[in-house]
């Protein structure tokens, strides 16, 4: 197995373990007794690399989605992982089409 493979591997664990605790989260808030998870730690997971899917969580479940300091936190994360994944593309020589 080549760093692609681990690479693609380890995006599909974090991105589910971070979908699993946003929808957590968006359940957790229907109740006011129950736990919150902190935006902090949601940022960690983006940081992490769970960017994507809670990017588009967002917009699905419609959780966090007025909040703009999130928003925009999140889309610069988001913006940093896109321009990294596109060097790490280049550096293993990986073609990217758009």
């Amino acid at each position: 197995m080549n760093v692609v493979n681990y690479l693609f591997y380890y995006f599909i664990v974090i991105n589910i373990v971070s979908g699993f605790f946003f929808v957590l989260d968006k359940f957790n808030s229907a109740y006011n007794n129950r736990k919150r998870i902190s935006e902090f730690k949601l940022h960690i997971l983006e940081t992490l690399g769970g960017v994507f899917v809670i990017f588009l969580l967002i917009h699905i479940i419609r959780h966090k989605n007025r909040k703009m300091e999130y928003n925009f936190i999140t889309g610069i994360i988001l913006l940093v992982w896109v321009i990294l994944l596109y060097y790490l593309f280049q550096y293993f020589g990986l073609k990217i089409e758009f």
